[in-house]
């Protein structure tokens, strides 16, 4: 029998170890790469359950708004809406019903209207009255 030289053993031993390892590696990377698609697949399902909450209390608001003008489409088939809505809005009245109107004393509504004018004002008007009153009081004060 003829003896196998060592070399090749250690050799065979070196490229079986380097198998190992590239081996080991290799099943690293397919791993990591499998968690970091997980994490990015949960994080985008999470992304979508808070957009399908979002979309779930819209559709709830609308079922809702939808219920309200469908009751008011109910309503508005109805006389009793449009006696209504003739007197408050176009200010009609039935045969044979008087009309109250209630007038505010003069003394009420000149102070609103001193208010209304005092903050409707812009700045220049403002400096503009300053200004008139300055020299109002300067004739007045120191005659020509």
């Amino acid at each position: 029998m003829i003896a196998k030289p060592q070399k090749n053993k250690r050799q065979q031993k070196v490229k079986d170890k380097f198998f190992k390892i590239l081996l080991s590696i290799f099943t690293l990377l397919i791993l990591s790469a499998l968690i970091f698609s997980n994490w990015k697949i949960s994080k985008k399902r999470t992304e979508f359950q808070v957009k399908i909450k979002f979309l779930q209390e819209k559709i709830q608001r609308l079922e809702k708004e939808k219920e309200k003008y469908e009751n008011e489409v109910l309503e508005i088939d109805k006389k009793e809406y449009w006696e209504r809505y003739l007197k408050e809005n176009l200010n009609l009245k039935k045969k044979g019903e008087n009309v109250v109107a209630f007038v505010l004393p003069e003394e009420e509504i000149e102070p609103l209207t001193k208010e209304n004018s005092e903050t409707k004002s812009s700045f220049f008007e403002v400096v503009k009255q300053n200004i008139a009153g300055l020299v109002e009081w300067f004739n007045v004060t120191f005659p020509r």
